[in-house]
């Protein structure tokens, strides 16, 4: 069983399906995984910045129709993405079985944007003790 019972019915929708747990203190492991994904479903912003930063074209995941937090606003806002889209686990997954993963809203920085991101994020890692 999986963390979440949402990444079950993620796996069984999607088929191949890599579950990767930011949690994990193998840091470069799991960027590692991150950067060999065709495309990724993510409810955390750092998952949502590396996927930015590695041009992963990406589907922000919200657990309900709650209001979208600000510091994701923020973030989708500060690069440039503006539009940008959530779905709920159910809408994951009915738009796939019904039409399959290609008709989900994945969406991609341009890859300038990418280059600021990643850039950024070399800034950050080198500003910290």
């Amino acid at each position: 069983m999986l963390k979440h019972p949402a990444l079950n019915q993620f796996a069984q929708a999607f088929g191949e399906v890599e579950i990767l747990d930011f949690t994990d203190p193998d840091i470069a492991g799991t960027l590692s995984k991150l950067a060999h994904c065709s495309r990724i479903v993510l409810s955390s912003l750092h998952g949502l910045i590396f996927a930015d930063a590695y041009g992963i074209p990406s589907l922000f995941w919200k657990e309900s129709d709650a209001t979208v937090p600000w510091k994701y606003q923020d973030y989708f806002q500060g690069v440039g993405r503006e539009g940008f889209c959530h779905r709920t686990s159910a809408e994951i997954v009915e738009t796939t079985l019904k039409d399959g993963v290609d008709a989900l809203p994945f969406s991609l920085l341009p890859e300038k944007r990418c280059l600021d991101v990643l850039n950024g994020l070399r800034e950050a890692a080198r500003a910290m003790p």
